[in-house]
């Protein structure tokens, strides 16, 4: 349920490993993953960088103003 994603979201954001990332997105059927201040304050690490390492690979970019990202999680 919800309370089982809100602990995942974390670990969602800060792995280092993209094949969990992935199922994270595939379990929740997420669509689109938001990078922003929020989540950039909250998820400090280079757990961020395999946002930019997987574009157009797991998810690609579909808005960006600032430093806030939005990625279209690729079916």
């Amino acid at each position: 349920g919800i309370a089982n994603r809100l602990t995942e979201i974390p670990l969602f954001y800060q792995t280092l490993d993209v094949n969990i990332a992935r199922e994270f997105l595939n379990k929740y059927e997420v669509k689109y993953i938001i990078l922003g201040q929020m989540e950039r304050a909250y998820y400090p690490g280079d757990g961020l960088i395999k946002f930019e390492e997987y574009d157009g690979v797991y998810w690609r970019e579909v808005f960006r103003e600032a430093d806030t990202v939005i990625y279209e999680v690729i079916e």
